[in-house]
């Protein structure tokens, strides 16, 4: 099932459901020990599952074989468990933190749970899910679904500036910056990606980077 991306309090938040054909109580050990998480989680865990205990952030409820939710670093991530025939429906949501930085990467971010779900039902299934080798289709698929590559008008003392982000994933900012604009210089004309074919466009007037 797709992810959805709503806001929740204020606070965009990421939501995302799996039916799985195990009890709450079997599920609830693969999704609270840190020693079952490293198979299908994306960091390693170390922790105790307490209120108020911390593992590299803090542990905010836990309410047995229901709900576990945590802070991880600046996002607070909740799986509850509802209970569905002879198995459950897991419920994973992720509020994103990080403001305007954080949300522009929820489409890689959602990509990237998707996978990690994935896995987990696999492995509670005895299996092991496919390794995903496409990661920019699901990327660019939410990113679409959420409409995070849209524009944004911005007013300025000189009118208005249309400004556009969108999330590069893992690549530093010196190669991203190299292959946008080609290295051209001040003076020179613009490389192709920057030009549109029906607007003629000028030589490059000034370099931010």
């Amino acid at each position: 099932m797709d992810a959805t991306l709503s806001t929740i309090n204020g606070e965009p938040t990421l939501r995302f459901e799996r039916r799985l054909r195990h009890s709450p109580r079997k599920v609830w050990r693969a999704v609270s020990d840190p020693a079952e998480m490293a198979h299908w989680f994306p960091a390693a865990v170390e922790a105790e599952v307490v209120v108020d205990g911390t593992w590299d952030g803090e542990v905010l409820e836990v309410d047995e074989q229901k709900v576990f939710m945590f802070r991880w670093n600046q996002d607070v991530l909740r799986i509850e468990l509802i209970p569905d025939g002879d198995g459950c429906r897991l419920v994973f949501t992720q509020t994103i933190g990080g403001g305007r930085v954080g949300l522009l990467g929820a489409g890689r971010t959602a990509a990237g749970w998707d996978s990690c779900l994935d896995q987990l039902v696999a492995g509670m299934d005895g299996d092991t899910a496919p390794a995903r080798s496409d990661w920019l289709t699901p990327m660019a698929h939410y990113i679409e679904k959420f409409a995070l590559g849209d524009g944004v008008v911005e007013s300025t003392s000189d009118g208005h500036v249309l400004r556009f982000a969108r999330d590069l994933v893992w690549k530093p900012e010196a190669a991203v910056w190299s292959t946008l604009t080609e290295d051209a210089e001040v003076g020179t004309e613009p490389p192709m990606r920057a030009t549109n074919g029906n607007v003629p466009a000028g030589p490059v007037a000034e370099r931010l980077g």
